[in-house]
């Protein structure tokens, strides 16, 4: 069985615009008498430990990313979004980008 490539779990939370602790909380891992939620992201992200496949599938709602990507070889290429010549009166919150990228 493939395994799950630790470089693209942190690639996809970044992307995502979630934080280790925040993505933790999300993703309802708890803390435990050994380690704490963000501890135990962190082990699964470091390659530690493998993440469950319940766990993989919450992952890919969160980070809106299919579930396959978690298995690729390496981290996809980041496409190009486009231009934006949107005018906004107030300043776009950059944790919406993991949405724009996911959607591209």
């Amino acid at each position: 069985m493939p395994s799950v490539n630790p470089q693209i779990l942190v690639l996809a939370r970044k992307t995502a615009g979630h934080d280790l602790l925040e993505a933790a909380k999300t993703l309802a891992l708890t803390d435990g008498k050994r380690a704490t939620a963000g501890e135990k992201l962190a082990a699964y992200e470091s390659g530690e430990t493998p993440p469950s496949r319940s766990l993989l599938v919450k992952m890919s709602k969160q980070y809106r990313r299919p579930l396959l990507t978690f298995y690729l070889t390496e981290p996809p290429s980041r496409s190009d979004r486009g231009e934006d010549f949107r005018t906004l009166w107030h300043a776009v919150d950059p944790s919406l980008n993991g949405i724009v990228d996911a959607l591209v």
